[in-house]
């Protein structure tokens, strides 16, 4: 997000009038927990329900998917801005990205870095969610149908939301 973006943000959340983004290691727990075979059946309920409703609080809101799967650049650059996660000089023993992931042809690099979204994370929590079943799958496509709903009828309404709409719509896609 860049600074205005991340400050009108931030003033909709202390107003309540936003949801916050999806905080992915926490929700892929949650993901896990509810595979738990050992889980009584009422905790494995509480389970669900923490998923189902994260689902539909991120994937039915503008603001809060557009501030989800932000690129590491991007939330690294974030962090030092607010004086969190600076590096102490230390080994980080984590690959890098270039590492991990095969290298992208230059026009899909330039998109990725533009839209500043993170494919790989969102591809990360899709296949989580597809590995609840059709329910979660279910509830994942209610939530974006409420999502585009929500932006209104006729180019007005669209074009208001510019480049992050194209963010929404690329993150729809992908799933």
């Amino acid at each position: 997000l860049d600074p205005n973006d991340a400050a009108a943000l931030a003033l909709k959340l202390a107003a309540g009038i936003a949801e916050w983004p999806l905080d992915v290691p926490a929700f892929l727990g949650a993901v896990n927990r509810c595979k738990d075979a050992s889980l009584r059946s009422g905790e494995k309920l509480s389970e669900h329900l923490g998923v189902s409703d994260a689902i539909e609080r991120v994937f039915s809101s503008a603001d809060a998917l557009n501030s989800s799967f932000i690129a590491p650049s991007e939330r690294r650059d974030r962090a030092r801005s607010d004086g969190v996660g600076e590096d102490d000089g230390g080994d980080d023993d984590s690959l890098s990205s270039e590492e991990t992931n095969p290298p992208l042809d230059p026009a899909t690099r330039r998109v990725r870095d533009a839209l500043k979204l993170d494919f790989d994370e969102l591809l990360d929590v899709y296949q989580a969610i597809e590995s609840l079943g059709s329910l979660f799958v279910g509830i994942l496509l209610a939530s974006f149908a409420r999502l585009l709903e929500s932006l209104g009828d006729g180019p007005t309404a669209w074009s208001r939301a510019g480049h992050s709409l194209i963010r929404l719509v690329l993150i729809v896609l992908e799933c």
